[in-house]
């Protein structure tokens, strides 16, 4: 069973791998859509609780020195914050839609400093690169290829 599913993993992978066919990719969307309220130390990146503020609730894996872009209502108070592979914080930025990870990052976390709610979150779509697109939910069978989820698993 783990040979059929690495077979169909790594086909799945050229698949999205190929330029005409990556702009497909259902997969761009990589925040899970989970809220929560509080928000993360821009010092320590560390979570505490705060009322009016909603952060992601889990860790996004990304890849270092590459650009992602956020879209979505509250999009200009975005708080981002970088963690290494060992989850160990890095550093923080505020109030810019597109990012590059600095080097080592892994892992990456972030708040919206306006007020909202769980109840009220915006819809809001993280995806690598520096052109937001289109807004796609995110999707719990996508799977990754050397880290970064570039394609879809059915």
């Amino acid at each position: 069973m783990r040979k059929i599913l690495g077979a169909a993993l790594a086909l799945v992978c050229i698949w999205f791998a190929t330029p005409a066919l990556a702009d497909l990719d259902p997969c761009r969307n990589l925040f899970d859509g989970v809220w929560q309220s509080g928000i993360y130390s821009t010092t320590t990146g560390v979570y505490s609780s705060a009322e009016n503020r909603v952060s992601n609730k889990n860790m996004i894996a990304v890849q270092p020195d590459t650009k992602y872009v956020a879209s979505g209502d509250g999009v200009n108070a975005i708080r981002w914050l970088f963690y290494d592979s060992n989850k160990a914080f890095i550093r923080a930025v505020s109030g810019n839609q597109t990012i590059t990870t600095p080097n080592g990052t892994k892992y990456i976390n972030f708040y919206i400093a306006a007020d909202y709610t769980v109840e009220t979150a915006p819809r809001f779509q993280i995806e690598q690169g520096d052109t937001a697109t289109e807004y796609v939910p995110y999707n719990p069978l996508c799977a990754t290829c050397n880290g970064t989820v570039v394609n879809y698993v059915s």
